[in-house]
């Protein structure tokens, strides 16, 4: 089995459709893979900047939208995401709330695995008591 691991402009790349000869590549080499039974592996990492190029001064997405189209690359079953539950925990308090993709993470993370969360980030600390609870 060969194994791929992907990188943030091959996902921007299908979430934004605004390169048609590279979204054709990444949509070939998807079905190609598949068929060969490869593994392609998205680092979080790749999720978290995936998130500050959509919602940065390129793209303007909101954090609704951004959430949306994060979401939509989690659900994809042709890719294998680190911490795959986490991320979708993340990008839904991301959308609720003023916090960045990388505190939201932590915070679910902590919630998930019973850590006590240790910032100086007043709004971080403020959700990760309320979820706590």
């Amino acid at each position: 089995m060969t194994k791929h691991i992907i990188d943030t402009n091959f996902l921007a790349r299908i979430l934004i459709k605004d390169n048609d000869n590279q979204l054709d590549f990444i949509l070939n080499f998807i079905d190609e893979a598949v068929d060969k039974s490869s593994y392609l592996f998205v680092d979080k990492s790749v999720i978290f900047e995936l998130v500050y190029v959509l919602s940065g001064n390129i793209y303007r997405l909101s954090k609704l939208e951004v959430r949306e189209k994060i979401e939509s690359l989690l659900n994809l079953d042709c890719f294998t995401f680190e911490d795959h539950k986490l991320l979708l925990n993340s990008t839904e308090l991301y959308a609720k709330n003023n916090l960045d993709i990388v505190d939201c993470y932590l915070i679910s993370k902590a919630i998930d695995e019973d850590y006590e969360l240790q910032t100086f980030d007043q709004k971080a600390k403020k959700v990760f008591q309320k979820l706590k609870k």
